[in-house]
């Protein structure tokens, strides 16, 4: 929903880290997006509920982090963090995440609330914080080996 693109500075730093130690492997990218992902799915949730979009709590509920990373054109890995299943009546709760994100003009006007787009530009820092410290543990588990 929100697009996500953090200030890789210290990322980078990290992963230049990890390939001269030559550990820089397909696990240790998904242990670093996973520790990254795992803190925008809270940040997300958390965003959810402080916006008061909680009739049933089934959308803060099901927002959930992909479990496999994915690859872009350009060769760049990445995961997903996004709005999973369905509500009792059939509605996707990604397409209710983002009308509530995004407004609607039509059939009943919904105000653009932009939580879900928020939530991720404030959480960039304590997202690449965190794949920094999954670097970091990284290297340590190698160095104590």
């Amino acid at each position: 929903m929100a697009k996500f693109d953090p200030d890789t500075t210290g990322i980078e730093s990290a992963v230049r880290a990890l390939r001269r130690a030559d550990l820089f492997t397909d696990e240790a990218e998904a242990r670093m997006l996973d520790a990254g992902g795992q803190v925008l799915e809270q940040a997300i949730a958390a965003a959810v509920r402080r916006s008061h979009h909680v009739r049933t709590g089934q959308l803060a509920s099901s927002i959930k982090r992909s479990s496999t990373v994915k690859k872009d054109k350009h060769g760049t890995p990445y995961i997903t963090v996004t709005a999973v299943g369905k509500t009792r009546k059939g509605v996707r709760h990604a397409v209710k995440g983002f009308v509530l994100n995004y407004g609607r003009r039509t059939r009943g006007r919904i105000r653009a609330d932009h939580f879900w787009t928020d939530a991720a530009e404030k959480a960039a820092p304590a997202v690449e914080k965190a794949m920094q410290d999954a670097a970091d543990r990284i290297l340590s588990e190698n160095e104590r080996s």
